[in-house]
C-alpha cells in the first residue's frame, strides 16, 4: 500500500513538474513574440506642420461677410450663404414665443393648482362643519322624539285628569 502511495506521488510530481516546464516555455515564447512586437522598427513620420492659431470667432457684419463671399464664390453662392446664415436664425424667436407660451401654460397650472388646494382646504373645513352638524343631527331626532312622547304623556294625563 505504502509504496503504491509512493508511485502516486511520484508520478504526481513528475506532472506538477512537467506542468511547470510547460508554463515556462509558453511564458518564454510570448515573452519574445511581446519584445519582437515592441520592438522600434523605422516608420514613415509625416514631417511636422506648425500648428495654425486658434481662430477668433467672426467679429464681421453680414455686409462684410457677403463681400467676402463674393469675392470667393461668386454672387449666386454668396447671396445663399447669407440667405443661410439668416435662416439660421429664424427659428430662435419661435422657440422663445414656444418656451414663453409653455412657461405661461406650467404657471396657468399651478394656480390651478393652488385654486384646488384651497378649494380642497374649504372643502375639508366643510366636512369638519358637517360633521359637526351631523353629530348633532344625530342627536336631535332622538330629542325631538323624547319631546313628542313627554307631550303626548301630558296629554294623556290631562285627558285622564279631565275626564275625556
Amino acid at each position: 500500500m505504502q509504496r503504491a502511495l509512493g508511485v502516486a506521488s511520484e508520478a504526481q510530481t513528475l506532472v506538477w513538474a512537467s506542468l511547470r516546464e510547460r508554463s515556462v516555455q509558453l511564458a518564454r515564447r510570448v515573452d519574445a513574440r511581446v519584445r519582437s512586437a515592441l520592438a522600434v522598427r523605422p516608420s514613415r513620420q509625416r514631417p511636422v506642420v506648425p500648428k495654425e492659431p486658434p481662430r477668433q470667432q467672426r467679429t464681421q457684419t453680414p455686409k462684410e461677410r457677403a463681400a467676402q463671399l463674393t469675392q470667393r464664390d461668386g454672387q449666386a453662392l454668396a447671396a445663399r450663404a447669407v440667405t443661410t446664415s439668416r435662416l439660421r436664425w429664424l427659428p430662435v424667436p419661435a422657440m422663445l414665443g414656444w418656451l414663453v407660451l409653455l412657461t405661461l401654460l406650467k404657471l396657468l397650472k399651478l394656480l390651478e393648482l393652488l385654486k384646488l388646494l384651497e378649494l380642497l382646504e374649504l372643502l375639508e373645513l366643510l366636512e369638519l362643519l358637517e360633521l359637526s352638524v351631523l353629530s348633532v343631527l344625530s342627536v336631535l331626532p332622538s330629542a325631538w322624539a323624547q319631546r313628542a312622547r313627554q307631550a303626548q304623556t301630558a296629554r294623556r294625563r290631562a285627558g285622564a285628569a279631565g275626564g275625556t
